[in-house]
């Protein structure tokens, strides 16, 4: 290939010179299984922490991601940082809409939650996680129907938003 042509399909540098095209997958949100949870990201800032929690949902066995906001999960960043496993759970680019998980308990990741530790979270549920700087907006907290947050230090008091969703999934207390 021209190499020209190769850096106006390629918005970045690369020293692989290694070029993939393939087709968006198409999910319906109804076909996800009941038995995984659902990880939602409100506006997430970093592209690549979307391809990194990507990974982690992959990892940790989630039924799908969705993202809101300005980034889509399937940017060049995104699949870059996500190691190629787009293709591993459903991926979705929308706004959070109730009516989509009226069968799913609709669980919120913030510091002013009550302990993980101590709650059980049912595998049909969708977590929602916000950014490190603004959190998750009051119009989906005040839907929520259970409020959690991670057990840290007293002197910490956040951490990165794919930090947080590996932390959550592994702390988390499923059934």
């Amino acid at each position: 290939m021209d190499e020209k042509f190769f850096d106006k399909l390629i918005p970045y540098k690369t020293r692989s010179k290694v070029l993939a095209i393939a087709e968006k997958p198409k999910y319906e949100l109804k076909n996800i299984s009941p038995d995984k949870p659902i990880i939602f990201l409100e506006n997430p800032s970093n592209p690549e922490n979307i391809g990194m929690v990507l990974r982690i949902g992959a990892a940790f066995g989630a039924g799908a991601l969705i993202v809101s906001g300005r980034n889509s999960p399937f940017s060049a960043s995104v699949l870059r940082a996500g190691a190629g496993l787009i293709y591993a759970i459903p991926t979705f680019h929308q706004e959070f809409l109730k009516s989509d998980f009226k069968d799913r308990k609709i669980i919120v990741a913030d510091a002013e939650g009550e302990s993980i530790k101590k709650n059980i979270i049912l595998k049909n549920s969708i977590i929602i996680f916000g950014t490190e700087r603004e959190g998750v907006s009051k119009n989906l907290k005040n839907i929520a129907d259970q409020i959690l947050k991670l057990d840290m230090q007293i002197n910490v008091s956040s951490l990165n938003l794919a930090t947080s969703v590996s932390a959550f999934l592994y702390s988390g207390n499923f059934e």
